[in-house]
This record gives C-alpha cells, sequence and structure tokens, in this order.
C-alpha cells in the first residue's frame, strides 16, 4: 500500500499545478474552437439549439432566441449542437438545419473551429510579446577550435550588437541571421569591454538535426551562448548544502572555466563522487566553495547504464526582455 507520507508536498503540489493549469488549456482551446462553429454558423442562419460551456450534466442556463446556452458539470471545452446536425434527425430539411443548408456555409461552419483556434494562438503570442517575455542576450560563450568565429578573432564575453544593418538584441536574433547565411560574408559588430569594433565572419554550411529529427543545411560560426549565472539551487542537494545561491556566477570547477553546460559537464557532471572547488563570483567578490557531486545512475542516448554527478543547480545566461510595440509584435 502505498503511503502518501512519503510523497513530498511540493511534488503533489506542482504536480497538481502544472495539471489545472493543462485542463485549463484545453478547455479554452475547445472552447474557443466551439465558438467558432457557433458564430458562423449563426452567421449564415443555421439555428444552433444548444451552445454548452463543459460536458455533462447540466448546472445552470437560460434559453434566448432558438438557443439554449447552458454550464456543464464537466468544464473541459463545450459544444455546439445545430438543428439537422445529426443523420435521421427530425427536421433536417427544414429552413435554418445544418443539413439544408448551401456547401460553402456548411464548410465555413467546418472551417471556423480550427480557424478560431489559429487566431487564438495568434492573439496569445501577440499579447505575450507586448507585455515582454525573457530572451537570452547576445554575448558570446564557448569559440569552437577551427570555426569561422575563433578565425575571425571573437572571444568569450564579446558581445553582438549588430550583424550587417540589423542591430541584434537577443541570441535567437543572431542564430537566425546566421542559419539562413552559409557562404556569405557578414559583418559582425562587436562590443569587448566597452570597445566598439566590426569583424567579417563567414558561416560554413552544415547540417544539424531540428527538434522533429529532420536534418537541414544551415549556417555555422562556432559559438555558444555565455551561460554560467545560477538561476536555480534545489533543496537538499550538493549545491545548497555547499552554500552555493541564486544569482552566483559560476567561474570556474577546480582549473576549468566555465561558459556553458558544456563545459560544466566535463568539469562536474562527469566527476561523481570527487570533491570539486566551485569559484563562484558572488556581490563583486569571488568566493570558492568546495562541492561532491552526488552519484546518480542514469541511462545515455544508446540505452547504457552511466553514473553522473548531480550539482542540484539550473543556469542561464544573461537575460533581457524581449518586447515589441503594437506593429512589431504582430509581426513577430
Amino acid at each position: 500500500m502505498l503511503e502518501l507520507s512519503v510523497i513530498p508536498i511540493d511534488a503533489i503540489l506542482s504536480f497538481s499545478t502544472k495539471m489545472l493549469a493543462f485542463l485549463a488549456g484545453l478547455a479554452a482551446l475547445i472552447f474557443v474552437h466551439e465558438l467558432g462553429h457557433f458564430l458562423v454558423a449563426r452567421k449564415v442562419g443555421v439555428v444552433v439549439e444548444k451552445f454548452a460551456l463543459g460536458f455533462g450534466p447540466k448546472l445552470a442556463g437560460f434559453k434566448k432566441g432558438e438557443t439554449e446556452y447552458l454550464i456543464a458539470a464537466i468544464p473541459l471545452g463545450g459544444y455546439v449542437k445545430m438543428k439537422g446536425e445529426e443523420i435521421g434527425e427530425g427536421g433536417a430539411d427544414e429552413k435554418g438545419s445544418f443539413s439544408a443548408a448551401a456547401v460553402e456555409h456548411r464548410l465555413a461552419i467546418a472551417f471556423a473551429g480550427p480557424l478560431f483556434n489559429i487566431l487564438f494562438a495568434i492573439g496569445i503570442y501577440y499579447f505575450v510579446y507586448i507585455m515582454g517575455v525573457p530572451a537570452l542576450s547576445p554575448v558570446v560563450g564557448t569559440v569552437n577550435e577551427e570555426s569561422p568565429a575563433l578565425a575571425a578573432g571573437l572571444q568569450t564575453g564579446d558581445r553582438i550588437l549588430a550583424i550587417g544593418d540589423e542591430e541584434v538584441f537577443y541570441w535567437e536574433q543572431l542564430q537566425k541571421i546566421v542559419h539562413e547565411s552559409p557562404g556569405r560574408s557578414l559583418n559582425f559588430k562587436l562590443d569587448r569591454k566597452g570597445n566598439t569594433f566590426d569583424v567579417p565572419i563567414t558561416p560554413v554550411a552544415e547540417q544539424i538535426t531540428d527538434l522533429f529529427g529532420d536534418k537541414e543545411s544551415v549556417g555555422l560560426i562556432g559559438i555558444t551562448p555565455l551561460v554560467r549565472n545560477i538561476t536555480l539551487v534545489k533543496e537538499n542537494t550538493p549545491a545548497a548544502r555547499a552554500g552555493v545561491q541564486e544569482g552566483d556566477i559560476l567561474l570556474k570547477v577546480d582549473e576549468t572555466e566555465i561558459f556553458g553546460w558544456k563545459d560544466l559537464k566535463s568539469a562536474a557532471i562527469d566527476k561523481p563522487g570527487q570533491e570539486l572547488a566551485f569559484h563562484l563570483l558572488r556581490n563583486d567578490t569571488e568566493i570558492v566553495l568546495k562541492l561532491t557531486p552526488e552519484k546518480k545512475k542514469t541511462k545515455d542516448l544508446e540505452g547504457k547504464e552511466i553514473e553522473i554527478g548531480m550539482l542540484g543547480i539550473g543556469m542561464s545566461g544573461e537575460m533581457t526582455q524581449e518586447k515589441y510595440g503594437f506593429l512589431g509584435a504582430f509581426k513577430r
């Protein structure tokens, strides 16, 4: 028998919050979908007999005209019931029924649901970019060996201000421009410790695998973003016990400088059970903490069991606010 006491309360709350958010999102998508059917059906003269928010037993409702508006017990979306919608239903050939409507009207009603979902998604993203979202700043972390960036002299900590005539504010902008320019010389405007200068870099064409597993040829210059700001320290983990705090900047582990997750992996995650010196910058003062990664068994990409060092931290790069005006948000 499972004892509830062994399940941490924060895990239960986290799961409950995520489940409620998922159900609320699902309900909104279904409701907007059905609203599209409802509005277009009314517009073309098809009688809507019921427009329900939710499913199951009726909790409350009222009737206006030929439509009954109701709230049902299960709040997961809603549904629309049109006159003559079902095969064999009485009055299917009467005026105002779905079956008797012109073909183009029935197509419009059917298409309205997914169209409203698309417009709903656009509306959400428009609102998000009007309000602003966190975005990674275009600050260089690792510069790969034998890369166009290294040949051009890029260094860790360089901030990319512009590429050609386009100002660069976010890492995603930088990535998009480079990906779309294999073999084309680009002029990078850089800021290095307060000094501004230009360097030409030509991205090389390489194949990458996208999120869907498809391969595509893109331009690359051989850099990764600078990621070493501690944004999360989990309770009861090696990092928390060692005294690592949110807001710290991870400079080095032993003698390995940290510019991103790749460096942290080789310096600490791949060294379970070994005591390591974490060099941190806290309030402009460098401190050194002793931290021993906790041994944890997991599986690699090939399914083989491996042992890694668990730290209990989350890292990010320098963040900025990606925010646009009314026209800019729509374009984005």
